[in-house]
């Protein structure tokens, strides 16, 4: 098989096995599937809207992903939390025992 360049003349020779022929010849998308032995859903993912639009969020630190509607998502900031703040041995998460 070889390349072409605008006028037709082949300009260089690629190898190329009968099942990259295959594919290289297949008149469509579909045809190269069904040449691969791939079906949409069982050996590969279809699209999907939401993945897309969570892979285009730019994730912040100190922020949470929202959704905000169909295949929409957003990020809202919110404080640092300090960890010696939240920790179970801080005062304010003691029990205090009165005693009688």
């Amino acid at each position: 098989m070889a390349r072409e360049d605008f006028s037709g003349t082949a300009v260089e020779e690629v190898a190329c096995t009968a099942a990259g022929r295959a594919v290289i010849g297949a008149a469509s998308a579909a045809d190269q599937r069904a040449a691969l032995g791939l079906a949409i859903g069982t050996d590969v993912l279809a699209y999907d809207p939401t993945l897309g639009a969570l892979a285009a969020l730019t994730v912040a630190a100190n922020s949470l992903t929202v959704g905000t509607g169909a295949d929409a998502f957003s990020q809202v900031a919110f404080a640092a939390i300090s960890v010696g703040a939240t920790s179970p041995s801080n005062s304010m998460n003691r029990t205090r025992r009165i005693s009688a």
